[in-house]
């Protein structure tokens, strides 16, 4: 399955918008493992949520596996 997981800085407050990426995983607490193992120490996990593959754009972080999602003109 894909994860969506948000982060924030320890010392922030609240959750900043853009601090998120997508994460492959068997469930929502091993997602949330390998994000924390991703991360850097000032950072910590705040969410986790089921997240599918149309959800990723090009600029979106992935954490474990390659972005290849790409935009195409019609």
């Amino acid at each position: 399955m894909i994860y969506r997981a948000y982060w924030k800085k320890k010392t922030s407050p609240e959750y900043v918008a853009g601090h998120c990426g997508y994460v492959k995983a068997c469930s929502k607490s091993d997602a949330r493992r390998i994000v924390e193992e991703n991360l850097d120490s000032a950072y910590e996990v705040t969410e986790v949520i089921e997240a599918a593959e149309h959800m990723i754009t090009p600029q979106s972080i992935t954490i474990n596996f390659r972005n290849t999602s790409e935009y195409s003109i019609f």
